[in-house]
């Protein structure tokens, strides 16, 4: 690859994909709730796609079958639904915690990353 005046590596156009632009979830915050408490978790790119069944965005507006209506972005809809309005369904899910501290160990920032999200089944 060649490289610019200020020693910066120039784009290879030829190595880039041919189909176009690829497209990814945001990051979500999900807010899991027990009987008595609530935390906010941050949700990867990754892990909302493997949330909403593993369907790439750019599939959203397209649909299930060629004979039907009905798109990959209503069964991501009715997905979310369906996890949202069951408040009693159990999920596991494997988190990273970082907790900021003052000088008397009273936790002044806490932070959760989403490692893993699993249906209890």
């Amino acid at each position: 690859l060649g490289t610019d005046h200020n020693g910066i590596y120039r784009p290879c156009f030829p190595c880039l994909p041919y189909r176009g632009v690829r497209h990814y979830y945001r990051p979500a915050l999900l807010t899991v709730r027990d009987v008595d408490s609530d935390i906010c978790v941050q949700v990867p790119p990754v892990l909302v796609q493997k949330m909403l069944l593993n369907i790439p965005p750019e599939l959203l507006s397209k649909t299930v079958v060629p004979s039907s209506d009905m798109t990959f972005g209503q069964v991501v809809v009715d997905l979310c639904h369906s996890l949202l309005s069951r408040p009693l369904d159990t999920y596991q899910l494997t988190l990273r915690s970082h907790f900021l501290l003052d000088e008397n160990s009273v936790p002044i920032q806490q932070d959760f990353l989403l490692l893993d999200f699993l249906p209890q089944l």
